[in-house]
């Protein structure tokens, strides 16, 4: 039987180790209407089928470069969420938000990146998505990263087809008090928090695992802020969480599409910043909710202040108006 008959109805959902070469596992997308993505079919999944790399090679050649129109890019706990569900809220636009197999792509292997080469990368995250388009009649692809591909942004950058791309950031004392509250899924264990203080070649002097974790957030947070300013390009735009609303959000999707927003378009993606939730439980997204400022971690304050004065410098070389350097005072707590 022919491979893509095979295929019909599946994406490629991860990859694994074969006996010799690297396979890609294929399953039923899982779509989730309050989440922004087209999810994925669970590992072990009764329809999984396996394949070879060469079939992501197939699905390159015939992948149309001008359906892929965006990237987000983030700190994590920032807005990215709320503005991929923005951007699922425009017709015809497809988010594939931190899927595994393109995440790993596009990320070096210490980073628990693709163990593939390296000249391969870009037509496999072509291939990519290809595979998962044919599945999708949207014209347009905007793709979610996760946080830890902002370490290595000038890869992300690389493998990544060519296209606007917009960095979402937050006052990095909220970040790390979201991040203790709820720690993201790669940091879920203090094994996997110690091995990554380990590769990004930061000690931390605490003993309790609250304090290492706090510190590896900290270090962590200092590089993604330094990243995004020493690859800034033409095709970036930048928006800090204080300053993240309708009109903001409205902007950075028109410039992405090249194209204005409607007035029900707009109203839609209102609705989808209202609704906002990464759960299917909804509560309001309030991006005006802050806490105090500053870390106590010297270098990353005088990090993240360097970095609110170069998107604000970026901003206006770009005559980008609604991306602003936020207020250095804390927000108003909502009544």
């Amino acid at each position: 039987m022919n491979i893509h008959r095979r295929l019909r109805g599946l994406i490629p959902i991860a990859f694994y180790r074969g006996a010799t070469e690297i396979q890609v596992g294929w399953g039923k997308p899982l779509l989730i209407r309050e989440m922004p993505m087209m999810g994925w079919a669970t590992r072990g999944s009764e329809e999984l089928v396996t394949t070879d790399l060469g079939v992501l090679f197939e699905y390159a050649e015939t992948f149309d470069d001008a359906k892929f129109v965006g990237a987000i890019i983030h700190v994590s706990r920032c807005g990215s969420t709320a503005l991929a569900n923005a951007f699922k809220a425009v017709p015809d636009t497809l988010v594939l938000s931190e899927p595994d197999i393109l995440c790993q792509l596009v990320r070096e292997r210490a980073w628990r990146g693709a163990d593939v080469p390296d000249d391969q990368r870009r037509e496999l995250v072509r291939g990519f998505l290809g595979a998962v388009v044919k599945e999708n009649s949207a014209t347009n692809v905007v793709v979610k990263c996760s946080s830890m591909s902002t370490i290595t942004l000038d890869q992300t950058l690389r493998y990544l087809p060519r296209v606007p791309w917009c960095f979402l950031s937050r006052a990095p004392a909220d970040v790390i008090a979201s991040l203790e509250r709820i720690p993201g899924m790669w940091l879920k264990t203090q094994a996997v928090r110690d091995r990554i203080l380990l590769m990004i070649g930061r000690e931390s002097t605490h003993t309790s695992d609250a304090e290492r974790s706090r510190d590896l957030y900290a270090f962590l947070l200092e590089r993604f802020y330094v990243a995004a300013m020493e690859h800034a390009n033409g095709d970036a735009t930048f928006i800090d969480y204080s300053s993240f609303g309708l009109d903001t959000v409205c902007e950075v999707i028109g410039q992405t599409l090249r194209r204005s927003l409607d007035d029900s378009t707009r109203e839609a993606i209102a609705t989808s910043l209202q609704i906002y939730s990464k759960a299917v439980v909804r509560k309001p997204f309030v991006p005006s909710e802050s806490i105090e400022r500053r870390t106590g971690y010297l270098e990353l304050d005088a990090v993240y202040d360097r970095y609110l004065r170069f998107i604000e410098d970026f901003a206006a070389r770009r005559c980008f108006a609604s991306v602003v350097k936020p207020s250095r005072e804390p927000a108003p707590q909502p009544a």
